[in-house]
């Protein structure tokens, strides 16, 4: 790591940390998205399964079995 240092500027070395910077941020901010996507989904996917149990019980019901 200290010999890509010795080869660029101040200047340059600043510019690649900004850059990498960036880059980080976009990653999180898209990992964010992501994550909340999948949230929902799971909070879709529970209310589902909830609406299958009853929809399951209310037919058993329906047939006394």
């Amino acid at each position: 790591m200290k010999a890509l240092f010795k080869t660029k500027t101040s200047s340059q070395h600043d510019y690649v940390l900004r850059r990498e910077s960036s880059y980080i941020k976009q990653e999180n901010w898209l990992l964010k998205r992501e994550k909340q996507r999948l949230l929902k989904e799971i909070k879709r996917l529970k209310l589902e399964s909830e609406l299958l149990k009853e929809y399951k019980k209310n037919l058993m019901e329906g047939y006394n079995v």
